[in-house]
């Protein structure tokens, strides 16, 4: 099995980024960063030379939203760069379904849990 070893959480629920990231060290994620908002992430992205193989994206924010997130990681040519973007998602709205499709982003229910964090890897 191909291990996840680096990971980005981005979600505006505190207790979701907590979980995540629980979730990801308890199964030998090593270097896991989190932001609360989708702006400062893009911003952090378009400097590190860090590559995260799995970046974790909440559709409901505040601001900048997860699909405008996606929307300008690809415009700013951050794909070249980083690992694999997943949305997150509390309720599977159809049109949500349907923007992820387009942007062939998978979406993930939450809260993350092992079998979910097992169809990453």
């Amino acid at each position: 099995m191909n291990k996840i070893k680096s990971a980005l959480i981005i979600d505006d629920n505190s207790m979701d980024i907590f979980i995540c990231h629980r979730l990801l060290e308890n199964y030998g994620v090593t270097n896991v960063i989190s932001f609360n908002n989708a702006d400062s992430a893009l911003s952090y992205l378009k400097k590190t030379d860090t590559k995260y193989q799995v970046i974790l994206v909440d559709i409901y924010m505040p601001k900048t939203d997860g699909f405008e997130f996606i929307d300008r990681f690809f415009e700013f040519g951050l794909q070249n760069n980083q690992g694999t973007i997943y949305l997150l998602t509390a309720s599977f709205n159809p049109s949500d379904k349907e923007m992820a499709a387009k942007r062939n982003i998978a979406l993930i229910e939450k809260p993350l849990n092992l079998e979910k964090y097992l169809s990453l890897v």
